[in-house]
């Protein structure tokens, strides 16, 4: 059965699968394979503007930052410009390497490249300081590049922003619904956040295994449904709850701080937009933290 988890991983093993195919020369076409599972486009656009300053050709498999977040021009075209062609699919099967951000979405797909082309393969989430460190690192070891000083003075920001709010965020119990990642868990211990629940939708055993290792003392919810997290966050004394839409009428019955993230977000206009992976991104997260937590005490 699955989730909508699994069929995006699903969908994304069967392009490249049908898809990809080997040149017959043997020099590989030097360029990079991302696939961003179940994300924003604008988590997309945060990935591509870092790759392009690090002067990395690569592929996104596929490419949302412009298909989903077109401009109006009019005359108004049939379909959006932007977008990953089939030619760029076909010719995967050559790249240096892969990164899957999202295990359970789109990690099959990285798991076959690997595979049948003998591509360097990881799987990293960057969310956070950590996270993206790992990231940039994983790409540098797959291209050779180096990482410029605009994404060091990135990676500063986002410490000083998160230094600036840390009398907020220090100590704050959260409950995480998301789909099957741990590494949103990952970012708020290092804002100084103790995870009480981590908790998703679609089982996983990874996904359990992950999220052991993350934090002690923790209640996980490994495929639940929301009725299961609410009684959860009833009995573990929660602060802030992050998760999507979905989510909302737990926050208010519970009355805790409330971060919208994940998929879907639709009862908040532009979510789309805007990114959290990445420096850059990691900075909007943290505001969006900080100020839900400031909301949340204001109500009093």
């Amino acid at each position: 059965m699955g989730s909508h988890v699994t069929g995006y991983d699903n969908a994304l093993k069967a392009l490249v699968t049908n898809l990809s195919e080997e040149s017959d020369s043997d020099n590989a076409n030097n360029r990079l394979n991302i696939i961003p599972g179940m994300v924003n486009p604008g988590d997309v656009l945060e990935i591509k503007q870092m790759l392009d300053s690090m002067n990395i050709a690569y592929t996104i498999l596929s490419d949302i930052s412009e298909t989903l977040n077109a401009p109006l021009i009019l005359p108004k075209p049939p379909f959006p410009s932007g977008g990953t062609s089939v030619s760029e699919i076909e010719d995967c099967a050559n790249a240096c390497g892969v990164i899957s951000l999202c295990e359970h979405a789109g990690g099959s797909a990285a798991v076959f490249l690997k595979r049948k082309y003998g591509m360097a393969s990881d799987t990293i989430c960057p969310i956070g300081v950590s996270n993206t460190d790992r990231f940039l690192d994983s790409v540098c070891n797959m291209t050779g590049a180096e990482i410029p000083y605009s994404l060091e003075q990135e990676r500063g920001r986002l410490i000083d922003a998160m230094v600036d709010v840390h009398m907020k965020t220090c100590g704050k119990r959260a409950a995480i619904f998301a789909d099957p990642d741990i590494a949103l868990a990952e970012f708020v211990i290092e804002l100084g956040m103790k995870p009480v629940i981590v908790s998703s939708s679609t089982a996983s055993r990874k996904f359990l295994q992950k999220a052991k290792s993350v934090t002690d003392c923790c209640e996980i919810l490994n495929g639940r449904d929301l009725y299961e997290l609410q009684r959860a966050v009833k009995s573990n004394e929660v602060d802030i709850l992050f998760g999507n839409t979905k989510c909302t009428p737990i926050a208010k019955d519970e009355d805790v701080a409330f971060v919208r993230c994940g998929f879907p977000v639709y009862d908040r206009v532009g979510y789309h937009r805007y990114g959290i992976m990445g420096y850059h991104g990691g900075v909007y997260l943290t505001d969006m933290i900080t100020n839900a937590i400031q909301e949340w005490e204001e109500r009093g």
